[in-house]
């Protein structure tokens, strides 16, 4: 969490969990690249499915027709696509798809229940669902690579769907800021951890994930 601060959409710990893992247990980088990118896409999909079905909870009213309809494709398409990427262009974890995707779901869930606590902990105790799906929505954008660490793109994510959603203007705008700071500072710890030196070189081996 700590090095995704620096790199755009958060790359920089997926390659350092790469070399790590590289160097504890020996297997190839291509095969661990593999894991990391079939890892970002289940986080991915889960929080289109959490969104997804936050989207069928709110009041309709406030949310465009074609975005109902947009929704249910999603949902509908979600996992059987995420299944054939994997299978097709990452077939050696093809197994591993269905426990992925719970622990993923499991991960953001956990996450959507922190957000909460921080408005709750503000004193607002209306809106959840709304808020929950902008938390997600904000999150889903944070992963792709346009910003540093993300930072940015929820607050702008936020400040975008309260105008659809009906929410607080400046209660929207809070949340993204102290979830912004929560995590530089629970990520800021990993600056007294022990670096390891940086690697010069990958081992390739043949060693299954």
């Amino acid at each position: 969490m700590f090095y995704n601060l620096f790199l755009p959409g958060g790359i920089g710990g997926d390659g350092y969990k790469v070399y790590l893992l590289n160097k504890k247990y020996g297997v190839g980088p291509k095969r661990l690249i593999q894991a990391s990118l079939v890892d970002r896409i289940s986080g991915l999909l889960s929080l289109l499915i959490l969104a997804g079905i936050g989207v069928l909870l709110l009041d309709t009213a406030t949310i465009p027709e074609w975005l109902i309809y947009v929704d249910w494709i999603c949902l509908v398409l979600a996992y059987p696509v995420f299944y054939l990427i994997v299978k097709y262009l990452f077939k050696p974890f093809l197994p591993f798809t269905g426990p992925a995707v719970l622990w993923s779901l499991g991960v953001q869930g956990l996450q959507v229940i922190g957000a909460l606590c921080i408005l709750f902990s503000i004193g607002v105790h209306e809106q959840y669902f709304e808020y929950g799906v902008l938390f997600l929505a904000s999150s889903f954008v944070s992963i792709l690579p346009f910003t540093i660490g993300g930072i940015g793109s929820r607050e702008f994510t936020f400040l975008l769907g309260y105008q659809y959603l009906g929410t607080g203007e400046n209660v929207s705008i809070a949340l993204s800021l102290l979830i912004t700071f929560v995590t530089v500072v629970m990520s800021f710890g990993g600056v007294f951890l022990k670096t390891e030196e940086a690697p010069t070189n990958f081992e390739e081996t043949d060693q299954k994930p």
